[in-house]
Formats: structure tokens, C-alpha cells, sequence
């Protein structure tokens, strides 16, 4: 079963259980960690707004399009897409959207992830929900912490391990801003 939104149809379907849930891990996904974890700092309602949705249970994902944003109490996403995939269940089947069930969460169209004190910036993210992994791509993908920043065509911020690992492109190199003595990149 497959069900397009087009903005006037949302209200009606944000009682949905799969949408609500849908949103909740999309924001449990994005920022789970002991320093970003919105749950752990009280909770409170997670906003998903597009100006279309389409979820297809069966396949197992929701797409918010169009000038989508999600956010929460200490977090907020921005971009022209934001898909959820869930994962397959051991029959092959798709499981319902709930936290634990998220595969991925990607993001693509000027990704601007705002978090903690850090804002990360794309063409497209993905988020591995089992590997905590981030990955920012584009010409001009880069994260920032107060004034600290690094740059490239590639980063990959990989929360479980506390690593961060910037590609450059062909003929331009990564960049990296690090002001001495303040607190860097690090989870």
C-alpha cells in the first residue's frame, strides 16, 4: 500500500500510528548518543514538517519532500528530503517504522543538521542507525563546533567510535579550522 500527501491532506493523517512513529525515529535515529540523545535531557514532541509525505508500509519507509524539517528539543533537520527506511524483518517482510526498527535515515537537497553546538552541512546525509555512522556528502560538506570546523567532499562521523574522517576531491584538498585550547570535534 502506497498513500501521497499533498499538504492539505496531512492534518488528517498525523493521528496515523506508522507517521508518529515514523517521525519519532527519525529524530531517535539522527541523534541518539549520550551527549545528543533528546530523550535522555526530558523528551518532548519531535515536529515533522514537508509540504508532501508518502510512506509505504510495505516497503518499509516514509518520505517527507519538499522543505522538510524535523526537530526536537536540542536538535532540528533541514533539507528538501528526508526519507526513513526501515529494515526487513527475517521473513522478508517490512516491519512497521518504530525506533528500533529504523535501518537508515537520509537527507538530500542543502542538509543542514543543527545539534548540541555543532551544525553540519550537505547535498546529502545518511544515517546508519546500528554503526551510529553520519555521512555527509557534497562539494562543500563540512561540520562546525563553536568556531572549530573541517571540510571536504566526503565526512564520515562516526559517533559509536568517536571518530571523524574528512575525504577531499580530486585537485582540492580537505579543510580543518582548530582554534587551540577550546574543546575540538569530538562526540
Amino acid at each position: 500500500m502506497s498513500i501521497s500527501l499533498f499538504k492539505t491532506q496531512r492534518r488528517a493523517l498525523m493521528a496515523a500510528p506508522w507517521l508518529l512513529s515514523a517521525s519519532f525515529c527519525l529524530c531517535l535515529c539522527l541523534f541518539q548518543g549520550d551527549r545528543m540523545s533528546w530523550a535522555k535531557d526530558g523528551g518532548g514532541p519531535i515536529h515533522v514538517s514537508a509540504d508532501r509525505l508518502v510512506a509505504d508500509h510495505a516497503r518499509g519507509f516514509a518520505e517527507f519532500s519538499g522543505n522538510a524539517r524535523a526537530s526536537g528539543k536540542n536538535f532540528s533537520v533541514f533539507a528538501r528530503v528526508i526519507k526513513v527506511h526501515g529494515k526487513k524483518n527475517a521473513g522478508g517482510g517490512a516491519l512497521t517504522l518504530s525506533e528500533k526498527s529504523v535501518d537508515r535515515v537520509t537527507a538530500s537537497g542543502n542538509v543542514v543538521i543543527k545539534f548540541d553546538n555543532r551544525v553540519a552541512m550537505s547535498d546529502e546525509a545518511v544515517y546508519i542507525t546500528e554503526e551510529r555512522r553520519l555521512i555527509l556528502t557534497g562539494e562543500n560538506a563540512s561540520i562546525e563546533s563553536e568556531k572549530n570546523r573541517v571540510s571536504g567532499k566526503k565526512i564520515i562521523f562516526d559517533r559509536k567510535n568517536g571518530y571523524i574522517t574528512v575525504e577531499g576531491d580530486t585537485g582540492k584538498q580537505v579543510g580543518a579550522v582548530f582554534y587551540p585550547g577550546k574543546e575540538t570535534l569530538k562526540q
